[in-house]
């Protein structure tokens, strides 16, 4: 068992350094009623562990995105923005995230960080295993990675408003503010933002109101 895996790790080891890597297609899941979960072969798992360690050591990663690692949570997410002292708020996210990430603009993207055309060659291979042009995998590294960083722009468009208090953990978005006029403006960066990645305001999770004040 030793030796096969040995020999079974020289294999990989090679196929990636002459640039002959292909993925096999992934198998789906339907883990609840139109949610599908990603099955990779353990081989795939691997690349995409190391695509996604890649990528994580050159993207930038915004403060006002919380998912990513060592970016503390959803409990830092929140307790940083209730500092802000509130009086509206908007919650959002996006209807069906992975699932409507576009293939071109991950590209596009990350071509940015990377001038390595097999690097860039295996990341789009990666993406389409589980679908054509549209889409990333659920259950990948690589794809969790590639998610936080979608919406990166988006984040870096916020950072030094001090009118508006915002934090994303992936799609989930939570914009703060002490003024209407702020909210409508901010709501408005959203939306045009996702209008630009063709991506749908989920209308089923998003709220917007007056922030309610807790009594002692």
């Amino acid at each position: 068992m030793r030796h096969n895996v040995g020999r079974y790790r020289a294999q990989l080891t090679e196929q990636l350094r002459i640039g002959g890597y292909v993925f096999s297609p992934c198998y789906s899941i339907e883990y609840k009623p139109g949610k599908y979960l990603n099955s990779f072969r353990s081989c795939d798992a691997i690349v995409l562990k190391m695509l996604a360690l890649a990528f994580n050591q050159v993207l930038p990663k915004s403060p006002l995105c919380y998912s990513w690692k060592g970016h503390g949570g959803v409990a830092k997410a929140l307790s940083d923005a209730l500092t802000y002292q509130p009086v509206f708020y908007a919650k959002t996210d996006v209807s069906n995230y992975y699932a409507s990430v576009s293939h071109y603009y991950v590209m596009e993207k990350l071509s940015k960080f990377t001038t390595d055309e097999y690097l860039l060659r295996l990341v789009y291979c990666a993406i389409e295993a589980a679908s054509t042009d549209v889409g990333l995998p659920r259950g990948s590294a690589f794809s969790h990675v590639v998610g936080n960083f979608y919406l990166h722009e988006l984040d870096v468009k916020f950072e030094g408003r001090d009118s508006q208090c915002y934090v994303r953990y992936m799609d989930d978005i939570l914009l703060l503010t002490q003024h209407k006029g702020a909210l409508r403006r901010g709501v408005k960066t959203i939306r045009q933002e996702f209008e630009q990645l063709n991506l749908t305001w989920s209308y089923q999770k998003s709220h917007v109101g007056r922030w309610a004040k807790q009594e002692n």
